[in-house]
């Protein structure tokens, strides 16, 4: 059985997860808005064409790097 404590403790996690969520969103959107109106991402996308010759091949590079990047920078916010 959940005493009141607990329960106080949980909404509270619960309260700061929700707004740690929805920071990681809006920065995600301006994160992506930023690679693409840099011109970041078809930097990346000749690099990884000049990498490997295969379109498939091409599109995982890409998203891997991505994803990587993206997963480093939000490393922090998701570790609190």
């Amino acid at each position: 059985m959940i005493d009141g404590d607990q329960q106080t403790r949980a909404k509270r996690y619960e309260a700061i997860h929700n707004v740690v969520s929805l920071i990681e969103i809006c920065l995600t959107i301006l994160l992506l808005l930023a690679f693409l109106l840099s011109g970041s991402s078809r930097w990346l996308a000749g690099w990884s064409r000049g990498v490997v010759a295969n379109p498939w091949l091409h599109v995982a590079i890409y998203a891997v790097v991505v994803v990587a990047v993206a997963k480093l920078l939000f490393l922090p916010l998701d570790f609190y």
